[in-house]
C-alpha cells in the first residue's frame, strides 16, 4: 500500500504486477482456516486482497500512473527475492506462506504446474508472460503519442520536468 501514499514507481510497479495478478488467485482459489463471516480473519482476509486489487486499479486508471519495462523488471526481481527470502522464511519457521514450500491442501492452480520445485518455476515463467502481456500496451501507447508528439493523454510524470513547471525550470 506503499504506492497509494508515496507513489513511487517501484512501489506502484509491484502494487500493480502482484495486486492485478497474484493477489486476485485468492478470490479464485481461497485458503481460509478460520471461521466464516463475520469473523475478524474471514473479513481481514477478504478486505485486504480486494483493497490490495482496488489499489491497482486505482492508481493505474484513477490516478493515470502507468506500468513500463523498468517496472516490469523491478517486479520481477523483486518476485523472484521475495521468493527466496520466503522458502527461508518457512523452513526456519515452519510455515508455508506463500506456497512457496508446498502446494496449498485445499486444491489451487498450482495443482496445473508440476510438482514442487518445478511449480515455482513455471510460476515464475507464466507470471512473467503475463505480466509483460499486462505492460505491452501501455508502453505502446507511450510509443505512439511520443511519435506523434502528442501530450494530451500523457501523464504528467511522462513531460519532460521544464513541461512540468518545476520552479527548478522556470527562470527566477
Amino acid at each position: 500500500m506503499r504506492a497509494l501514499w508515496s507513489r513511487r514507481r517501484w512501489a506502484f510497479a509491484l502494487t500493480y504486477y502482484w495486486g492485478l495478478t497474484l493477489t486476485s488467485q485468492a478470490f479464485l482459489t481461497p485458503t481460509l482456516d478460520g471461521r466464516d463471516f463475520p469473523h475478524l480473519d474471514y473479513v481481514m482476509f477478504w478486505g485486504l486482497h480486494l483493497l490490495v486489487v482496488w489499489a491497482a486499479i486505482y492508481l493505474t486508471w484513477g490516478l493515470g500512473l502507468r506500468p513500463d519495462w523498468r517496472g516490469y523488471a523491478v517486479a520481477v526481481a523483486a518476485t523472484v527475492g521475495w521468493g527466496l527470502a520466503m522458502l527461508v522464511f518457512n523452513d526456519l519457521a515452519g510455515t508455508n506462506y506463500g506456497f512457496v514450500t508446498a502446494k496449498p491442501p485445499g486444491g489451487s492452480l498450482l495443482d496445473l504446474l508440476g510438482d514442487w520445485p518445478w511449480y515455482l518455476l513455471t510460476e515464475l515463467a507464466l507470471g512473467a508472460a503475463v505480466w509483460a502481456l499486462l505492460t505491452w500496451p501501455w508502453t505502446l501507447r507511450r510509443r505512439r503519442d511520443h511519435r506523434d508528439g502528442a501530450t494530451s493523454g500523457t501523464a504528467a510524470r511522462d513531460l519532460p520536468r521544464a513541461a512540468r513547471g518545476h520552479r527548478a525550470s522556470q527562470p527566477r
